[in-house]
């Protein structure tokens, strides 16, 4: 709490308050996770779109399956990034990105 009893306005960034009590209802608890595993799982289906474009695969189905046969994320993020530190190292382009479109 700051000074004069107000709560203490918080940035985004900021540590959130460890609640008092928890939820009444067990239901909004495990709707929550479910939401977060399911968020999870569309983000980690994005990853194995992305590894499999790093690879430059005509056969993604493959890649994106032996990309998912690893358990661990830490060991598919050890994927991506050794795929793509290979990608980038092939297929640097030495000219700077331009988002500009008009012609000199």
């Amino acid at each position: 709490m700051a000074k004069g009893g107000k709560p203490k306005e918080l940035n985004p960034w900021d540590r959130r308050p460890w609640p008092t009590e928890g939820d009444a209802n067990q239901d909004v608890l495990y709707a929550a996770i479910g939401r977060t595993l399911s968020e999870w799982e569309r983000h980690e289906a994005a990853l194995s779109y992305v590894f499999a474009g790093l690879t430059a695969s005509p056969h993604s189905i493959i890649v994106r399956r032996a990309y998912s046969a690893i358990r661990m994320f830490e060991g598919r993020a050890d994927m991506l990034r050794a795929a793509s530190q290979a990608y980038f190292s092939v297929y640097s382009d030495p000219q700077p990105f331009s988002c500009s479109t008009r012609q000199s």
